[in-house]
């Protein structure tokens, strides 16, 4: 993102196609507890679930009102945020039997900058390297890169793969 707020995708190959998302669904996870619970209430359960990226949190998150109608807020929070190929069946992004959670690259990458632009504080937990004795899955954030990475979420599951979403800013600061 550019400082005039412009996103701009360094790589991009077939980013309109719904793939699996594996734990780059605890974004919307996130952004549903965080709406519902208040961040400040759930903060340390925020940061495991997004640094350590623990499934069981994202469970709990979810069980606290009904499993299946925080699902449904998932799905109806991509809807109002004009996300149409993403979709969940579960919190966690953990491969489902049948159905897995999907989204297209697109889709993942507003949702990003969604988070990034509206919702800062929550945002903020996905540049974070550690909490506690808690060290982020996201080694981007370690590497040296060209890149500075503000942000981002790794995810893999055996039928997913490996998934990356990252924002970050260019040597220069100008996007």
């Amino acid at each position: 993102i550019d400082p005039k707020g412009v996103a701009h995708a360094l790589v991009s190959q077939n980013s309109d196609e719904a793939l699996p998302l594996a734990s780059i669904t605890k974004l919307m996870t996130a952004l549903i507890a965080s709406e519902t619970y208040g961040l400040g209430a759930i903060e340390d359960k925020i940061h495991k679930l997004l640094i350590v990226s623990d499934n069981a949190t994202a469970d709990l998150l979810a069980t606290k009102m009904g499993t299946p109608t925080f699902v449904a807020r998932m799905n109806q929070k991509a809807v109002a945020l004009g996300l149409p190929s993403m979709h969940f069946v579960n919190p966690s992004g953990i491969d489902a039997e049948r159905d897995l959670d999907v989204a297209s690259a697109h889709d993942v990458a507003t949702l990003l900058k969604y988070l990034y632009t509206d919702r800062q504080a929550l945002f903020s937990i996905l540049g974070e390297k550690n909490y506690g004795t808690a060290t982020s899955t996201d080694n981007l954030l370690f590497d040296p890169s060209p890149l500075t990475v503000l942000g981002g979420k790794t995810g893999e599951t055996p039928r997913a793969g490996q998934n990356l979403v990252v924002l970050s800013q260019s040597p220069t600061g100008t996007g």
